[in-house]
């Protein structure tokens, strides 16, 4: 639990994005921490800030993302900001049994429905968002806002006076273990490896001859090939070879838990097409299928609209026609 005497400054959710990464129990999960987060962003993980969560009983660890050059300038911004800063989003309340959460303040909703999972943005985006959710799984929705919106009375809705909300007591930091900061736990491994090789280098030489240690360097490459063989079979995907035993574990654990993984996809998508269609007519209608975002309007588009609607990679727009258009990642295709 963060400290409940700091002072606390709330942080825009619409540039945080929640990722979920299933890692090995031992502890060299920061280690597999950054090959995980690597592949779910665009951007790669030297741009971005990246703040792990407990571990929940499902065994999955919820990751804040924050672009490193949008927080350094909100940071420029908020010079007076508090010794703490949280997305504002974890400041509604939730239970497992109380469904999802909302707060409407003007144009801007405010959604919850996990221990880690919200988002922000305006009434259209976030009413899409809503029945996508709703499309998943019905849950109650407990509403705070000036008066009840019309647009979502298709729901099951327990509404509440907007001055009746009351910010929760934050439970999150996006300060701590950011950066460098966590990784500088790992000093005592660091330590530690130097004097155990030393040791079994030690003995090694003492009882060895130089044709046992030639023998042992030679069977030694042959298994490091044929592992290197195994893991770019196993797991064609992955291009980056670091520490092969490490990222194997993590992508075992990680295809376990595909299905778990189905909601943090989808609200990486949503956020790309927020962004990308944040200047075009509200959305009609909205489907997920075989992680692809099919996005559909009432009105057609015209051509200068769909020339200036762009993604970033690895995700890809495509328009199926002038009412409708797809977004998936490259690697989908």
């Amino acid at each position: 639990m963060v400290n409940s005497v700091k002072q606390w400054q709330w942080f825009p959710s619409e540039s945080v994005s929640w990722q979920s990464v299933s890692l090995p129990k031992s502890r060299g999960w920061r280690e597999a921490l950054p090959f995980a987060v690597e592949e779910k962003c665009a951007d790669s993980v030297e741009q971005l800030r990246i703040v792990p969560t407990s571990q929940d009983v499902e065994g999955l660890r919820w990751l804040a993302v924050v672009s490193e050059s949008v927080w350094q300038d909100w940071l420029s911004q908020h010079q007076d900001a508090g010794t703490a800063v949280c997305p504002d989003v974890l400041a509604l309340p939730w239970a497992e049994d109380k469904g999802i959460t909302a707060v409407i303040e003007d144009n801007r909703v405010r959604l919850r429905w996990g221990q880690w999972q919200g988002a922000a943005g305006d009434m259209a985006q976030m009413t899409v968002l809503l029945s996508v959710l709703q499309t998943q799984s019905q849950q109650p929705i407990q509403v705070y806002a000036q008066d009840k919106p019309k647009s979502w009375q298709m729901w099951q809705l327990n509404w509440h006076p907007l001055t009746s909300f009351v910010p929760q007591t934050p439970n999150f930091d996006l300060r701590e273990g950011a950066g460098r900061d966590w990784f500088n736990m790992r000093k005592l491994a660091v330590y530690r490896l130097p004097l155990t090789l030393s040791a079994l280098l030690i003995g090694v030489w003492s009882v060895s001859t130089s044709l046992s240690a030639w023998q042992a360097q030679q069977q030694a490459q042959a298994i490091k090939q044929q592992t290197e063989a195994q893991f770019t079979a196993s797991f064609p995907d992955i291009k980056r070879r670091v520490n092969p035993l490490v990222q194997a574990k993590s992508e075992l654990t990680r295809r376990q838990a595909a299905s778990k993984e189905q909601a943090a996809s989808l609200m990486s998508a949503v956020q790309v097409a927020q962004q990308a269609l944040s200047g075009l007519p509200p959305v009609q209608h909205l489907t997920w299928q075989q992680s692809r975002l099919l996005v559909s309007w009432t009105d057609a588009m015209s051509d200068e609209q769909r020339r200036r609607t762009q993604v970033l990679a690895p995700w890809q727009l495509r328009w199926m026609s002038d009412y409708q258009c797809e977004i998936s990642q490259g690697m989908a295709q």
